[in-house]
């Protein structure tokens, strides 16, 4: 299954990028275009692009041996739901809205956050929320002798695979 970290936040962002911007054209391409400039490790496998738009839809890459098309599909589903989010929340909210939306989001993921690192005797604070070109929040994760920073995901996968708060981990 085709998997993109922070989906919900990413998206936000990118509408937040293009409301109330009449000079930049609100094209499938486009969306692609700057999707992949701020997280261009979404749509690749093993640190190559294994996609390209065309007329709207992923297609593969010529260079590409691995063609494989279920996943194509499945890309082709998540970039469509994408565009769509975007095309339409950007059409119909201002900036300061969609600003408003990602903070929403983000004090979501830190409440999700707290409630599975509590559970471990952790705790979790945001220590970057900065609205901008691409910018994920981060996240800090503290235990009784560790630190761990990341984004929502990163995190999230990492408190629901730890054993609880013995882990001597720091990053």
């Amino acid at each position: 299954m085709f998997k993109i970290n922070c989906f919900k936040e990413k998206r936000c962002l990118m509408a937040y990028h293009f409301c109330e911007n009449d000079k930049i054209s609100l094209r499938p391409e486009r969306v692609y275009g700057i999707w992949n400039t701020w997280w261009n490790d979404d749509f690749t496998i093993q640190d190559h692009p294994i996609y390209k738009i065309h007329k709207g839809q992923l297609m593969h890459n010529k260079k590409d041996s691995n063609k494989d098309d279920e996943l194509l599909a499945e890309c082709n589903q998540v970039f469509q739901k994408i565009y769509t989010f975007v095309a339409d929340y950007a059409k119909n909210h201002s900036r300061a809205e969609a600003r408003e939306a990602i903070n929403k989001q983000r004090i979501r993921q830190l409440r999700t956050l707290k409630h599975v690192a509590r559970k471990k005797g952790q705790t979790v604070v945001m220590i970057k929320n900065k609205v901008g070109s691409g910018r994920l929040a981060v996240y800090l994760l503290i235990g009784k002798d560790f630190k761990k920073t990341g984004d929502y995901d990163t995190l999230l996968h990492y408190l629901k695979n730890s054993k609880g708060s013995d882990n001597n981990d720091i990053s």
